[in-house]
């Protein structure tokens, strides 16, 4: 709609909601519409695209873990967006759908495994995440108790290939 409105001088009438919209147009404003409505469009973000997260933390997956997850608690629930945590240097292991859309990832960081969840993107990410990928991820971290043990469980907000460069300097920082 807001192409529409920014077009209202060009067009008869016009409505609609968020998932459709008409208009009536002359047919001698037709070219002049179109090129407005190229030059409105050409500034917008792709269809699909995912907004821009802010990160509160960029680690080394080797630093990943009960105490960073305790040293991060007291942040979350504060009526802040939670807190989400860029991770370097991870191995996707495997990959299962699960209800509802979501996938299900088990990733390596060094000998242990870490239990992730990518809420409603199972068919986004297939064909694109593989087993044995190395990738890098954004996450909000969160503690699963079941059975009398506590597992580290992270909500992939995002994830992308490995970026050797940031894994590198996540890995020297945190020898520091």
């Amino acid at each position: 709609m807001t192409v529409l409105t920014a077009c209202h001088d060009l067009v008869e009438r016009y409505g609609g909601h968020a998932a459709a919209a008409g208009w009536s147009i002359r047919p001698e404003r037709f070219e002049e519409f179109r090129q407005r409505i190229g030059a409105i469009s050409a500034d917008l973000p792709p269809v699909g695209a995912l907004p821009p997260l802010d990160v509160d933390l960029v680690a080394h997956a080797d630093t990943v873990g009960h105490l960073l997850f305790r040293d991060l608690a007291p942040l979350d629930g504060t009526g802040d967006p939670p807190v989400l945590v860029a991770i370097a240097g991870l191995r996707v292991v495997r990959l299962r759908k699960v209800v509802g859309g979501h996938l299900a990832v088990v990733l390596r960081k060094g000998r242990e495994v870490l239990d992730g969840i990518c809420f409603g993107r199972a068919a986004e990410l297939e064909g694109q995440l593989h087993e044995g990928d190395a990738i890098d991820v954004v996450a909000h971290l969160s503690v699963r108790s079941w059975g009398g043990f506590d597992s580290l469980d992270l909500e992939l907000r995002d994830l992308a290939p490995m970026d050797v460069r940031l894994a590198a300097r996540c890995q020297t920082a945190a020898a520091n």
